[in-house]
Parts: structure tokens; C-alpha cells; sequence
């Protein structure tokens, strides 16, 4: 068994879902595609595994049986995506990925919908690369699961003592009166998000000739093309945002089906005074500062590892129902999951590293959504398939005609550019 640390924070969250999907022709067949989904399960251990939470409140991956389960429907991917957190993963039972083949009238969709505690973005690229390999016939290896581990980590990435000094102190005030949640709490937490919350996704798409221009303007403004869409997106806001981001500690070439995201976090208001330049450099700097300093890249997963497990379950008990403790109340509201959530998230997969060809068959118009984790209230998702551009973003703000329109406009300024 392996224990769950960098990624406990996840363990409780109810919206946790990182969602993939693809066009495919060829014309398969859902039994073709069944079968190449439980083949890929069976090779993947990171799909084999089970949550067990023991008594001492530390939690494992569990080898056991895939639960593999795949679902057939007309639904349009979007809405799937934003009504998953009313039917919570079997975690505990071995469900921590499910499938959905969409047909409609003129299109065949495959969707993955992978629970954040063992899949990534980029492991989810994979993973639906090795099922695609596999429905055209291909013999895939065996593929191990690893989480993270800070024992890997550089050494120059361990917090500040100062911080490290605090963080122990929370932590041994949680621990002289400890509590360990169970299934039946995170089935009471899961249902209460599901009463609490309604979700909406809405996409939108940059044609490879958008990409283009956005791409020049990006290197001749001297910055990234994520500092130019978190710019878009903070324009449109128009007022002070706390933006979230995920950091990939990925290696160069790593495949592994797995989680391996830390994250930063910046404030900044748009300019209007200056140009739309200057104020993509100004992301651009203050995203480049953070990363400039390896013990803020590796902070989220160094400090879910040292904190004990159940304080982290704690929070989310907090968040979603009526569990009370003063150092949770406090741990609520260091990880923004109080009254005064980050405004925005955006993650960007740039491009998507896997082939649009498998034999007689090809994926086309990829689809990104990542989930509203409990610190946040809107998450941008960003990814470039064959240079077409996907752009969703997943939200529980109530006024939604409010947050389609401030999308629209988010997007309308991208294409402009």
C-alpha cells in the first residue's frame, strides 16, 4: 500500500474531477471501446487501486479490483462534466475514474472523468492515449503507479523554517484532540456539497489561426501565451483577484498516470491605464518571481505531506457541513477554504502532447475541465490539441448568465488580440 500525502487535500474535496474528452472517427463501436477501456484499466495500476482510511485516520492506495465503470449516453459533454459532483466516485470502493461514450446524430465523444487523488491533466493525456492505442489493436506494457514523494523533491524546495515552525505548532494543537473521519462522513460531505451546489461549464474554442496570432502577440510582447490568457481573464474581472495556478513537477518525458501538480498563487488587478501588453508582462513577472524559488513550487505538496492527514479532512468537514474546531477554523482560513476563496483558477495544459492518429481511427476537438477544488469558485481550463485551442471553465458562482457573460467577454478579448 501506499500512503496518501502530497495529495490528501483532494481526499474529501467533492468537486475534484479532471475531465477529458475527444472526438473520435473511425466509427467504433461501444463494445470495441468498452473493451479497450477495461483492457487499459487492467494495465494501469494506478486504476487497480481502492481508498482505505485506517483507524489511526492515515489514508492508502489499496491494490484491488478496477471498478470500471462506463457509461453510454446522448448527454452533451459539458453538462456531464458540471453535474459529476451529484454522484460522488466510489472511492473507497475502487472507483476512481469513469468513462462516458457520448453519441449524438453526427458525433462519437469519449470522456474521461479522473478523480484528482491519482490523475493530473497530464496523466489523464495519457491514460486516454494508452486506451486510443489499445482500441486500435496495440499491446500496451504494464504501467506502475508512484505518487509523489517528497524524498524526491529538491533540497532547495524545504518551506522557510519560520513557516515550517507554525505549521507544526497547528499541527500538534490538532493532534491533542484528533478526530478521524470516515466513509460515512465523506458520503455526508459529498451529500451536502451535492444539495449545496449547482454547477455550470462553458466552452469555447480559438481556431488554429487565432492560436497563431496569439502565440505572435505573446512573443513579441516578450511573455508566455498563459500570462496573456490569465491577462484576458483578469481584464474582464476588473477588479483585485486572488488567481490560482497549478505548477506541473512533472520530469520531461514522464508518462506515469499519477498526480504530480503543485500550484502558486498571485494577486493582481488589471491596469486600464496601460496597455494590454504591459499588463500580460505584469502576470508574466509576478508568475516568473514565484517560480524563481523552489520552496514556493514544491510549498502545496511539501505542506499537505507534513500536515496529519485527518486535520487536512478536517478542513473540508469545515467547509461543506457543521464540524467545529478552532485550529480547523484557523487551517480554513490559511488554505482560502473560509468566506474568501481565490477569485479564479487557470490551468493550462498548453499543448497536449499525443497523437491524433491511431490506425483507422482519429481524435479531434479536445475538451479540458478542471475541477472547482474547495479554494477556489471558478477554474479556467486551457489546452491545445493539433493548434486548436480549448478554453472551458468550470464554476459554482450562482449568477450564472453573469459568469457566462464575463467568460464570453474573457474569450472575446483573447480573440482580438
Amino acid at each position: 500500500m501506499q500512503e496518501i500525502k502530497t495529495e490528501r487535500t483532494h481526499l474529501f474535496a467533492p468537486n475534484i474531477s479532471v475531465i477529458m474528452k475527444v472526438e473520435i472517427s473511425g466509427n467504433p463501436g461501444d463494445a470495441e471501446i468498452k473493451t479497450a477501456i477495461e483492457k487499459s484499466a487492467e494495465n494501469c495500476e494506478a486504476l487497480c487501486q481502492k481508498i482505505v482510511i485506517a483507524e489511526d485516520g492515515r489514508a492508502y492506495f489499496e491494490k484491488a479490483q478496477p471498478l470500471i465503470n462506463i457509461i453510454s449516453t446522448q448527454q452533451k459533454w459539458t453538462d456531464i462534466a458540471a453535474e459529476l459532483p451529484q454522484k460522488p466516485f466510489r472511492i473507497f470502493d475502487g472507483e476512481l475514474v469513469r468513462f462516458f461514450i457520448i453519441r449524438q446524430p453526427d458525433k462519437l465523444e469519449l470522456m474521461i472523468a479522473g478523480h484528482h487523488l491519482i490523475a493530473d491533466g497530464l496523466g489523464c493525456a495519457c491514460l486516454l492515449e494508452r486506451i486510443l492505442c489499445t482500441l486500435n489493436g496495440q499491446q500496451m506494457e504494464y504501467l506502475p503507479f508512484q505518487t509523489a514523494s517528497v524524498k524526491g523533491f529538491p533540497p532547495k524546495s524545504k518551506m522557510r523554517l519560520v513557516v515550517r515552525l507554525y505549521l507544526q505548532m497547528l499541527n500538534r494543537r490538532w493532534l491533542r484532540h484528533k478526530e478521524v473521519f470516515s466513509i460515512s462522513d465523506y458520503e455526508r460531505l459529498t451529500a451536502s456539497y451535492a444539495q449545496q451546489y449547482r454547477g455550470n461549464v462553458f466552452e469555447d474554442r480559438l481556431s488554429p489561426i487565432e492560436v497563431g496570432r496569439l502565440k505572435v502577440f505573446a512573443r513579441e510582447s516578450k511573455v508566455t501565451v498563459n500570462s496573456v490568457l490569465a491577462a484576458a481573464f483578469l481584464k474582464a474581472y476588473n477588479k483585485t483577484a486572488l488567481v490560482g495556478m497549478p505548477i506541473s513537477i512533472r520530469e520531461q518525458g514522464n508518462r506515469m498516470i499519477n498526480n504530480q501538480a503543485s500550484g502558486l498563487s498571485i494577486t493582481c488587478q488589471y491596469d486600464n491605464s496601460v496597455s494590454f501588453a504591459e499588463n500580460c508582462q505584469k502576470v508574466h513577472t509576478l508568475i516568473y518571481d514565484f517560480l524563481q524559488k523552489d520552496s514556493r513550487k514544491y510549498f502545496v505538496l511539501r505542506f499537505s505531506d507534513m500536515l496529519d492527514g485527518s486535520f487536512l479532512d478536517s478542513v473540508c468537514m469545515g467547509k461543506y457541513l457543521d464540524y467545529q474546531n478552532p485550529v480547523t477554523e484557523k487551517m480554513k482560513e490559511l488554505m482560502k477554504y473560509d468566506d474568501h476563496p481565490r477569485d479564479l483558477g487557470i490551468t493550462n495544459l498548453t499543448n497536449v502532447s499525443i497523437p491524433a492518429k491511431y490506425g483507422k481511427y482519429e481524435i479531434s476537438n479536445f475538451g479540458f475541465v478542471a475541477p472547482v477544488v474547495p479554494y477556489v469558485v471558478r477554474v479556467i481550463a486551457i489546452a491545445t490539441f493539433e493548434n486548436e485551442m480549448c478554453i472551458t471553465m468550470n464554476t459554482i458562482v450562482k449568477e450564472q448568465e453573469a459568469e457566462k457573460a464575463y467568460f464570453a467577454q474573457a474569450v472575446k478579448l483573447l480573440r482580438e488580440v
